[in-house]
């Protein structure tokens, strides 16, 4: 189950112990439920789990979804896009953000060892914005009042038709 109180949303994750706790066990908890929610990334402060772990990828191949425990971007680049993006946590909320095309992250993956990628495109979109779940931002605070109030007043209007349609 996804959290939707925004006041545990932020919340500073904590670093995960790969000696006390089990990786395995909350990569696939967090990959089953961004699988199961249709999203494209989820933190695990999302399911009420104050650790800086997060899973990204495409809930269609649910074997190819990739951890990043401990995570730390080490750099962003390349051209600032403002796409639509919506969260997990807040159902058909979209909001333009803008964010950096590239980032370069160091992280470590399921077995403990530590990497470095850069990502480009919607990856890093997803990446920046999953990290920020794990500093306790919300996308949210990313964007004007104006647009965040405009995209509420939409968000109504569509919950409001989907309660007609169903």
């Amino acid at each position: 189950m996804i959290v939707t109180k925004v006041s545990d949303l932020r919340v500073k994750s904590e670093r995960f112990d790969f000696e006390t706790e089990n990786a395995t066990e909350l990569y696939e908890k967090l990959r089953d439920a961004m699988c199961e929610s249709n999203g494209i990334g989820l933190s695990a402060i999302q399911l009420g789990i104050p650790k800086r772990v997060f899973v990204i990828g495409n809930p269609d191949s649910p074997d190819e979804v990739m951890p990043f425990f401990n995570p730390s971007i080490v750099d962003v680049f390349g051209d600032n896009v403002k796409l639509d993006e919506g969260c997990l946590s807040f159902p058909g909320l979209f909001l333009k953000i803008s964010r950096p095309d590239c980032c370069r992250v160091r992280y470590a993956n399921i077995n403990g060892d530590i990497e470095t990628n850069q990502f480009r495109g919607i990856t890093s979109r997803a990446i920046q914005h999953e990290y920020d779940h794990l500093d306790g931002i919300l996308y949210t605070k990313r964007t004007t009042s104006l647009y965040l109030d405009r995209a509420r007043r939409k968000q109504k209007k569509m919950n409001r038709m989907r309660k007609k349609i169903a």
